[in-house]
């Protein structure tokens, strides 16, 4: 499973578009996708990470979702074994 957090800052109908062959590929478990505060997207996964994990996340931004950058995203995660992971 994979999550995938969305920020998009322009025309919501164009969002739609984009967003399109995404919804296309396979039904989400959930698509949380709507407009929302930046402050809210801020907070969403706030719950898990508590406070004394000391965990350290980063995000990067991609023009495009090419076929290499899956398969990167999918090299990194095969070591990964929970969500809690510290």
């Amino acid at each position: 499973m994979a999550g995938i957090v969305i920020c998009y800052n322009e025309d919501i109908e164009e969002e739609e578009k984009l967003l399109e062959p995404l919804r296309k590929f396979g039904p989400p478990i959930a698509d949380l996708v709507s407009p929302m505060p930046y402050t809210v997207v801020q907070t969403m996964i706030d719950a898990l990470t508590p406070a004394g994990r000391q965990n350290y996340k980063k995000a990067h931004f991609l023009a495009d979702l090419s076929d290499e950058a899956i398969d990167i995203m999918i090299d990194s995660f095969k070591g990964v074994t929970s969500p809690s992971r510290q």
